[in-house]
Order: C-alpha cells, then sequence, then structure tokens
C-alpha cells in the first residue's frame, strides 16, 4: 500500500494541469463568469489565492491523511487558477502571454522533478 504523503505532489501536481488546463479551455471557448463586485471584476486568480491559503492553513493545523490530501487538493487548484492569470497580472492585461506558458512548463518540470526524486530515493 502507497503511503498517501507520498501521493501529496501527485495530487497537487494533477489537480493543477487539469485546473489549468480548464481554465484555458473555459476562457478560449469565450464563456464567460464575471464577478463583479463594486464594479470591480473579480478575477479567477482571486479565488486561486484564496483555495492555495485556505489549503495551507488545513496543512499546517490539521493531522490525518484526509485534511492532507483535502489540502493538497484545494492547493493544486488554487496553483492552477493563479498560473492561469499571472501572465495577465505580470504584463497588466494581456491574458495570453508568453510568460504564462513558460511559468506553466517550469512548474510542470519543478514538479516531475520532485515526483520523480521522491519515489527514487
Amino acid at each position: 500500500m502507497v503511503n498517501d504523503r507520498k501521493l501529496i505532489p501527485v495530487y497537487v501536481f494533477s489537480l493543477f494541469l487539469i485546473t489549468f488546463g480548464l481554465a484555458r479551455i473555459v476562457v478560449r471557448s469565450h464563456l464567460t463568469f464575471e464577478l463583479l463586485w463594486k464594479g470591480y471584476r473579480i478575477h479567477h486568480f482571486f479565488f486561486g489565492i484564496i483555495l492555495s491559503l485556505i489549503g495551507g492553513w488545513i496543512a499546517l493545523n490539521q493531522d490525518g491523511s484526509k485534511w492532507i490530501k483535502a489540502a493538497s487538493i484545494l492547493y493544486g487548484i488554487g496553483l492552477g487558477l493563479i498560473i492561469d492569470e499571472i501572465g495577465l497580472l505580470l504584463t497588466w492585461g494581456n491574458y495570453w502571454a508568453r510568460v504564462t506558458y513558460d511559468i506553466f512548463i517550469a512548474l510542470v518540470l519543478i514538479f516531475l522533478i520532485f515526483i520523480f526524486l521522491k519515489k527514487v530515493s
């Protein structure tokens, strides 16, 4: 039986990929889910921050494999939402900026290194 703790990077990585991909598909298909608050558009980047903060708090303050699994799920989804809009934030408005894909590829490589190094050691 595989230890749940060893699967945490796999959960985070998988949900990061799925969330990033789904966010790109939704935006590309021009489906709009705009949330406005006092005249400001709330981007899904902010939901990513909130989910990542909740996931981090759970990971730091709760014990048990169910809590750790829940934290990794929230963190992976949050990270996907953040990275999806990172180009928009860094370029002040270009959602399709190349920097988004550069950061995405860098994170994918980092995740793969951590996942495979943990299995080897």
